[in-house]
């Protein structure tokens, strides 16, 4: 697919700022097209530093970072306020070893309306073939782990499935996934010797912590929305490009929705709460405030009724919110995006 076409639809060069991510030396979206910073784990020299050996890379040619997101929130490194148009990602998200909190960070620092566009792999027609789809309990144990490099048996997965792949071969072959051989020097001694050098040197062994094919994407887009606000923030589908035909890759936008968020906390909700705790005093000089750290049993009451404010009206909007986000969601078909396809298979969205 034409990565830069793509991207470009959902941006205006002449008003949208945004931030490509892991542009390497072939970034997408160039200065000269629209207003883009570069982010990634390393600064420049570290980059040309770590790649400059590598065959598929050229070191000198690694764009300059303007941002280095290895440690913190991303708007602590973007700048707290700060807010975007656009992300660009291409091939990234299967990398990130907690994709909901990735998500959830990078829609923080996006405008309301602001889109992230991602070019996802489909493992169907890449090395990841052998690997079962991600599943939603993987994304939440990751989730609530705070998951900040890939785990043991990510790394493990990764190093002894990684198959040997003719992506068009493969979209002629139904029985490609077991046929397919595994990549010389890949199994099980190098996947135990990665393990063993992550946990003796805590180094970051990069692999795909997560696998997807075009239906899985969307069904787990889906599967979080039904959970509820607690887990992903809300984003809607803008566009979606499944598979074409001999590529190896789905495209996807993302709009992120206003949070969730409850209307203003101003002082007479808090009074009309403080009161239906049983707080008779008054508010003026910090009275309350005082009132609040002296009794413990008035402030579990205040914070409970709190609580039961915000939920309900987080709550009613959610409800408005989800049905959007659904409503948004492809309606693909699993035989077409999903399973592996034989001689003469159709594709394209349903």
């Amino acid at each position: 697919m034409d990565h830069r076409s793509l991207f470009l639809k959902h941006i205006d060069p002449k008003r949208h700022i945004g931030v490509e991510v892991g542009a390497l030396d072939r970034p997408t979206l160039s200065r000269d097209d629209v207003d883009v910073r570069y982010l990634d784990h390393l600064d420049t020299d570290g980059l040309r530093t770590k790649y400059r050996t590598h065959r598929a890379i050229s070191a000198d040619r690694i764009v300059d970072i303007s941002y280095v997101w290895n440690d913190g929130t991303l708007a602590q490194v973007v700048g707290v306020g700060t807010r975007f148009d656009f992300f660009a990602a291409s091939h990234v998200i299967e990398h990130i070893a907690n994709p909901i909190g990735w998500l959830n960070e990078i829609h923080g620092v996006l405008k309301p309306g602001g889109r992230l566009l991602l070019f996802v792999p489909d493992k169907r027609f890449t090395f990841d073939m052998k690997r079962p789809c991600t599943r939603l309990s993987a994304l939440v144990d990751a989730y609530f782990s705070d998951r900040r490099r890939p785990s043991f048996g990510q790394i493990y997965e990764h190093y002894t499935h990684a198959a040997k792949v003719d992506p068009s071969v493969a979209w002629r072959t139904p029985d490609m996934a077991e046929r397919a051989r595994i990549l010389p020097r890949h199994g099980v001694p190098l996947a135990l010797d990665k393990c063993r050098q992550a946990q003796a040197a805590d180094a970051y062994v990069d692999v795909h912590c997560s696998v997807f094919t075009p239906y899985s994407f969307v069904e787990l887009l889906r599967d979080m929305v039904a959970v509820g606000p607690e887990l992903l923030r809300p984003f809607k589908v803008v566009d979606f490009v499944p598979t074409p035909r001999d590529d190896i890759e789905f495209f996807v936008a993302l709009e992120a929705i206003a949070n969730v968020a409850v209307e203003a906390f101003n002082d007479d909700i808090m009074r009309q709460i403080a009161r239906s705790a049983d707080y008779s005093g008054s508010f003026d000089d910090g009275g309350f405030a005082e009132m609040m750290h002296r009794d413990e049993m008035l402030r579990q009451r205040y914070d409970a009724l709190l609580q039961n404010w915000s939920d309900s009206r987080a709550n009613g909007r959610w409800k408005e919110i989800s049905a959007e986000i659904m409503a948004s969601l492809p309606g693909l078909d699993p035989t077409l995006h999903h399973e592996q396809p034989g001689a003469g298979a159709a594709v394209g969205s349903d």
